[in-house]
């Protein structure tokens, strides 16, 4: 047998080094002195200090893990025991660590490790004292919240290690990853926690929508069809299923989002109504209420936040409620502009009803998306005289809990179709507008012509799987095919992962274009989407669900986008930002009509080189950039709906009263 004395000296160093708190000092030398036992396998010693190292550096799941695995080399020693005992109780494991010190009675020290072991790690009775709850995932909870999701997820992780079964956590980690598109992780942890809670729901929807951005359409599919079974009467859940079918194409989205909205009309129809008793509908000024979870920054709040503070003060009061947890300087910024704001994202829909009652607004705005923090139930109980949707997708049209859905010449049709007794209002100016001033890319760094220098033309697309089916990846192709030489960069994603890449080169592959596809480096920029815009001609739109805020900063950029028209709201947004923007000829509608206009783009490299240096001019003066008189068109609107001010349909449910609200006096 070898000696052991340089292991014993090296884990007396490390020992020093844990007392003094230099971690990476002691770290090294449990190096050494694994090194010094080469040959003989993991010595149970060095596992230990290991452990002890991890438990001090905030990892104790994995510091308990560690030490067991020296127990179970060593399972004679006490030493391993003793600490197992005081770090289960430190962490409030009181049922393992009372275990563990029984256990310790019947075994015998280790004659050198003793000595090595600080004894904070061998005095249960003051780790009893000290015993407190895991703080991980009370952490995690608020660094996700924060939209810290990195760290949400290293928490998340150091609470699994200590508590393996802690499944709301698992979930939690699942939710962080997708925000950080690691698709493929979160549908493993959804995935394992559907395993752990078979009848939950929401985990089934959670990992639908992993599913759809891995492009595993069909498992998704499926998910979402058993979340109907699971919840038919959550409107939230059933909500979410309609927006994730929104990403396929034809009739199976059409008959599943069918299906999502009867049931929830049914569920929605029997929640009661607030009784708002008498209004005085000639106040001086009008009370506008918006309702959203976007209130942070966030692409879809670029769109709010170019016109709140522009809203006349002489004849509007602007009321905020804001579902999401997180506040930044858009949030600030938007607050401002208000008249009033609240924070609501943690109050409950009865105790809010009779809040947003009391408020007394004409018009209550539902800007909330469709897949986490919407307010269906909230929504429904009828909190103002007039209760409209917006720009959120599907809208909340056909569900019967709208008098009026704001649309534009574009989405009118598709808003009429899929309405159910909502009244479709027309916003002269268009759908959305959003101030070219406050964009947060530098256009300097935009402003150069790819296909000038390369001598050939490189389309973009968004690489989210989720948007890139068959269907479109047939159409892009067919645009590779038609202008020669030509390039697809898929980028402009939180991360690309390789089993995206893989995946989308699968794609691709089945028409033979595999090979002209190339893939954003997450390592290029600090912001991917200025970089991905500097290295794209021709952006190429997804469908049926097209891109909103990232069609906006492409034209920003002198980058055309070339869209295809659909039939519902979603497959629509393309067009109506692009006839804002003055660019009706870059929309189709039809698949040869869009590889018929992208290729007349790329036919000309020298036109596409002056509409780089032009465009983002030209879109200042365009309506897709005038706040000013979006403004004053959306005001128009809400005085139309006030004026014809319909009377709500009778529903069933018991009406409950609101708590008085009494006007300012003017």
């Amino acid at each position: 047998m070898s000696d052991d004395t340089g292991l014993f000296e090296h884990l007396g160093k490390a020992s020093d080094f844990l007392g003094s708190g230099d971690f990476d000092a002691a770290l090294d030398e449990c190096g050494r002195a694994h090194a010094s036992q080469a040959g003989r396998g993991e010595r149970p010693e060095v596992l230990c200090m290991l452990g002890l190292i991890a438990f001090q550096m905030e990892d104790p799941g994995k510091g308990i893990s560690l030490v067991e695995r020296a127990h179970e080399k060593d399972p004679d020693c006490r030493d391993y025991v003793d600490a197992l005992a005081v770090m289960n109780a430190k962490v409030g494991k009181l049922a393992d660590s009372l275990y563990f010190a029984k256990l310790a009675i019947a075994l015998e020290t280790h004659a050198k490790l003793t000595q090595l072991i600080p004894e904070a790690f061998r005095n249960y009775q003051m780790a009893l004292e000290q015993a407190t709850p895991s703080s991980f995932y009370v952490n995690a909870r608020i660094h996700f919240d924060k939209r810290e999701y990195e760290i949400a997820v290293e928490h998340c992780a150091k609470e699994l290690r200590l508590n393996r079964g802690n499944i709301p956590c698992l979930v939690l980690m699942g939710k962080a990853l997708l925000k950080l598109g690691k698709y493929d992780e979160a549908e493993v942890a959804f995935h394992q926690a559907m395993e752990a809670e078979p009848g939950d729901a929401f985990i089934v929807a959670d990992r639908a929508e992993s599913l759809f951005h891995l492009g595993r359409f069909d498992e998704g599919l499926r998910c979402c069809r058993r979340v109907l079974e699971m919840a038919p009467e959550s409107p939230q859940l059933i909500l979410k299923a309609e927006a994730l079918a929104g990403f396929l194409p034809g009739k199976e989205a059409d008959s599943l989002a069918g299906e999502c909205r009867k049931q929830n009309r049914r569920t929605l129809a029997g929640l009661g109504r607030v009784d708002l008793g008498a209004r005085n509908m000639e106040s001086a000024k009008i009370r506008v209420g918006y309702l959203s979870d976007h209130f942070h920054d966030s692409q879809i709040a670029k769109f709010f936040s170019s016109f709140f503070g522009l809203h006349d003060k002489n004849r509007f009061e602007i009321y905020g409620y804001q579902q999401n947890a997180t506040t930044d300087f858009v949030t600030t910024q938007l607050k401002s502009a208000s008249t009033e704001w609240r924070k609501i994202h943690d109050v409950d829909d009865d105790t809010m009803a009779h809040i947003i009652a009391g408020d007394g607004l004409d018009i209550l705005v539902d800007l909330c998306s469709y897949v986490d923090d919407q307010r269906l139930g909230l929504v429904a109980q009828g909190l103002a005289p007039v209760v409209a949707g917006w720009v959120s997708w599907p809208n909340g049209a056909g569900l019967g809990l709208y008098d009026f859905v704001v649309s534009d010449r574009v989405c009118q049709r598709a808003d009429e179709a899929e309405g159910k007794g909502e009244k479709v209002v027309l916003n002269a100016a268009g759908l959305v507008v959003i101030d070219a001033e406050t964009a947060t890319l530098d256009y300097s760094k935009t402003d150069r012509s790819p296909a000038t220098e390369s001598g050939f033309v490189t389309f973009g697309g968004i690489c989210d799987l989720a948007r890139i089916n068959e269907d479109v990846a047939g159409v892009w192709a067919g645009v590779l095919d038609a202008v020669p030489d030509s390039r697809l960069f898929l980028g402009n994603a939180p991360t690309i992962l390789a089993i995206i890449e893989e995946t989308a080169r699968e794609l691709f592959g089945r028409f033979g274009v595999a090979d002209r596809v190339s893939f954003q480096s997450p390592q290029e920029s600090e912001k991917p989407s200025q970089e991905f815009l500097s290295q794209t001609d021709i952006i190429l739109d997804t469908f049926p669900v097209n891109g909103t805020r990232n069609t906006c900063e492409a034209l920003l950029s002198g980058v055309p986008v070339v869209t295809l028209a659909g039939t519902r709201r979603p497959a629509l947004m393309g067009a109506s930002i692009l006839h804002s923007a003055g660019r009706e000829e870059w929309v189709a509608t039809t698949a040869d009509g869009f590889v018929k206009t992208a290729t007349a783009l790329a036919g000309d490299i020298s036109r596409l080189a002056e509409i780089r240096q032009t465009l983002r001019g030209q879109l200042a003066k365009s309506r897709l950039c005038d706040c000013a008189t979006f403004t004053r068109e959306l005001e128009d609107v809400y005085r139309r709906m006030l004026k014809e001010g319909r009377s709500r349909k009778k529903v069933s449910g018991k009406k409950r009263p609101a708590k008085k609200g009494t006007r300012k006096k003017k």
